[in-house]
């Protein structure tokens, strides 16, 4: 049998689907008013305040103070202008009360302006001091919309959850020449090694990801970075990205030099082989440490101070190489920090600023020496302490020997 719905037993739930903006009272004095008129914004401003209550469709009539005819005819008004939507099943009804549009949308709403414009009797002057109000400060005629949209900025992932197919939205790798193709490392670092995809979690597949592009990481090369890592835990199976980022910052100091060549020709006096410069000229600071190890990798510490040398003391790929080779041969086969920034600081405050001049810098026997002249050592024998004032002094206070001195040029050490 069919039940009549009346005022007694429709219940209504009144609800808001947004806030206003905060000037909302003024934007609808403004334009909402004159189509409106007073009724409707009464009961708007009413229903607000009943926001997230339910009763009666005539306990409704009653609190407003209306008729039913008046309060359906308001209500219908703010349907039309779109600050009402109404939903009903059976007994049930939902009054959702939308936000007043700000102006930049209001205006931008052809049947708004035209009924703003019909309810103000189409009074050229009314409606054109309304809209100079609120009308932009900025003209974008001829101006195209460059805008990046979302898809633009976010793609869809095929994934796999419970063992249902579903999509899963991710940011886009930006686009350039050396896009980093994730399916192409995962191919490689199969090649290589017993890792595959199930063992890499979706954010150590973002963190790979933002690695590479940071960095400008090949997909070969991160699989080999990946590699390393997971060799160097296997017992944890897990892959140490901490470990990859350093290792990634060690060789890209190197992979930014290694083509920073100096003019070939220029001439230069010190008498060392064509050979050898060539050498130092074609080979990187990491790849030339490879071949003094014999294959061995160099250490993280070995890697830091080539970092050291390129962003402290700005030297090319070349100068870089030639600065470790002499290290090696002073220092019987071993490279200390300290020493090093020794025989950096010699080339720097000898203006050396090139491979020819680094090595006539490093191996001019008056050079070296006039530099062991500025080094004056105190020995305090009662504290045991040692104070060094050098041009070249180190910040580091690491050293490597029990006694602290300088030999001459023909002994093993500077």
């Amino acid at each position: 049998m069919y039940n009549l719905i009346t005022m007694e037993t429709l219940t209504i739930y009144i609800f808001k689907e947004d806030s206003n903006p905060e000037d909302y009272l003024t934007y609808f004095s403004d334009y909402y008013l004159p189509i409106t008129g007073g009724k409707p914004f009464s009961l708007y401003m009413s229903l607000k305040n009943l926001v997230n209550t339910s009763l009666k469709e005539d306990e409704l009539v009653k609190l407003l103070g209306v008729s039913r005819a008046d309060y359906l005819t308001a209500k219908r008004v703010l349907e039309g202008v779109g600050l009402i939507k109404s939903y009903q099943k059976e007994e049930v009804m939902f009054l959702i009360l939308y936000p007043v549009l700000p102006p930049s949308e209001f205006f931008n709403r052809r049947y708004l302006t035209a009924a703003l414009y019909n309810a103000l009797y189409n009074d050229k002057d009314k409606y054109q001091k309304i809209y100079d109000k609120y009308r932009p400060k900025y003209d974008l005629t001829g101006f195209n919309n460059v805008s990046s949209g979302f898809m633009d900025l976010f793609e869809t992932v095929p994934s796999e959850n419970n063992g249902e197919r579903t999509f899963k939205i991710k940011y886009k790798t930006p686009k350039s020449d050396n896009t980093f193709s994730y399916s192409i490392f995962l191919r490689e670092l199969k090649k290589m090694s017993q890792i595959n995809a199930k063992m890499i979690s979706e954010e150590e597949e973002e963190k790979i990801e933002t690695l590479a592009t940071l960095y400008n990481v090949k997909e070969f090369d991160m699989a080999r970075y990946i590699t390393m890592s997971f060799d160097a835990l296997n017992k944890e199976k897990r892959i140490d990205l901490k470990k990859v980022e350093e290792e990634i910052i060690a060789n890209s100091a190197v992979s930014e030099i290694k083509f920073n060549r100096i003019d070939q020709n220029k001439p230069s006096k010190v008498k060392t082989s064509n050979n050898m410069i060539k050498y130092y000229q074609s080979v990187g600071p990491i790849e030339f440490l490879r071949e003094t190890l014999k294959g061995k990798e160099p250490s993280l510490e070995e890697k830091k101070i080539i970092t050291m040398l390129s962003n402290t003391y700005h030297f090319s790929g070349d100068m870089i190489v030639a600065i470790l080779d002499y290290a090696l041969n002073k220092d019987n086969g071993r490279l200390y920090k300290f020493n090093i920034e020794r025989y950096a600081d010699i080339v720097l405050r000898n203006g050396a600023s090139d491979l020819y001049s680094l090595l006539d810098t490093l191996y001019n026997e008056k050079t070296i020496k006039e530099a062991h002249k500025n080094v004056e050592i105190k020995v305090n024998n009662k504290n045991n302490n040692i104070e060094t004032n050098s041009l070249f002094n180190s910040k580091n206070d690491e050293t490597y020997n029990d006694d602290v001195s300088f030999i001459d040029e023909e002994d093993d050490e500077i």
